[in-house]
């Protein structure tokens, strides 16, 4: 990649008052304009916005900026994630990360379920638009976690947010008042007792790098009967018990390798399902049979996995994200 060119980090314009996971969208950027600053480029922080946009695309062609797209969603720009590459495309502007097309699929989550239900790879149960997806033995009470249909980083997801039902009445009643109490689309999916893990993938020279999967470990959870998911405040809240308590583990006994062999070929199949580039990650669960379930798949996430996964295989991280901006694409 000609170190020339100039480089424009793409971010939410969210206020810095914002909640941590909205910030997140700041921090991030500035850490990769960072990296390329070091590495030779020139570097510019622009918050999103159409004059910007508008501003680059009139430029000569040679001239143009390679935007490193760092869009998420945000309080009331919950679209904006996969609509920023189909804008940057019209406005014939190399941009990183994946298309609209492959940020649509995926941030629907129930979108994404059907997906991966029709082309044979596990997705747990779920009930949405009325309607369970999937079988269900209801002879036993079913445990479901409760989630918004399209918000990222855990937002919505608490320990409050686990559903324990006899009946699809139950789960229905209970969707339909979390979507009155916020105004979004919620669906229910069947809580996977078991082993929680991630997968980062980036590409490189035009193919797909899958990551060593790491493990979530709940340290005390059962002891303190905690449901064993990676709630909102988990992630962002350093007071919380989770936070604290939720910890990466990333070696692993020999005879896990296949197992591991088999999340890191799930995820593969996943990156070429959903027409993946640039980088993604997938999240999935193991349950006590040992079989993998795909939880969600999220095409713009942070870089904090990408960073610790490269850590754990003497990989340096600033190569990932110029991997990352040689994948960049119109």
């Amino acid at each position: 990649m000609d170190s020339t060119r100039d480089i424009i980090i793409l971010y939410n314009n969210v206020s810095q008052e914002g909640t941590e996971d909205v910030l997140d969208s700041i921090h991030q950027a500035q850490w990769i304009a960072e990296i390329l600053t070091d590495k030779g480029y020139n570097v510019g922080l622009r918050p999103f916005s159409f004059s910007a946009i508008d501003t680059f695309a009139t430029m000569a062609v040679t001239e143009r900026p390679i935007i490193f797209n760092l869009v998420d969603s945000a309080p009331e720009e919950e679209y904006l994630a996969y609509l920023i590459p189909g804008i940057l495309h019209h406005a014939h502007l190399r941009h990183t990360g994946c298309s609209l097309e492959a940020l649509h699929a995926t941030t629907d989550k129930v979108m994404t379920k059907h997906m991966l239900l029709n082309h044979g790879i596990a997705t747990a149960q779920w009930i949405s638009s009325g309607r369970l997806h999937g079988e269900i033995d209801w002879n036993d009470k079913v445990s479901f976690i409760l989630k918004p249909t399209s918000d990222d980083a855990s937002v919505g997801v608490s320990d409050n947010s686990l559903l324990t039902v006899s009946a699809l009445t139950e789960a229905l009643e209970a969707i339909g008042k979390r979507e009155q109490e916020t105004s979004v689309r919620w669906f229910a999916e069947r809580f996977i007792e078991g082993r929680e893990f991630t997968v980062c993938m980036y590409e490189k020279e035009g193919c797909v790098s899958v990551m060593d999967p790491y493990e979530w470990v709940f340290e005390g959870y059962e002891e303190r009967h905690l449901p064993k998911i990676i709630t909102y405040d988990a992630k962002w809240n350093e007071s919380s018990y989770g936070f604290e308590h939720i910890i990466a583990r990333y070696d692993f006994p020999d005879e896990e390798t296949e197992l591991l062999e088999s999340i890191r070929a799930i995820a593969k199949r996943c990156w070429a399902l959903f027409g993946l580039s640039g980088y993604a990650r997938v999240d999935v669960r193991v349950d006590t049979w040992q079989k993998p379930w795909v939880l969600e798949i999220n095409g713009n996430p942070s870089f904090y996995g990408f960073y610790h996964s490269a850590k754990k295989a003497n990989i340096e991280f600033e190569s990932i994200v110029l991997d990352i901006l040689s994948s960049s694409h119109y």
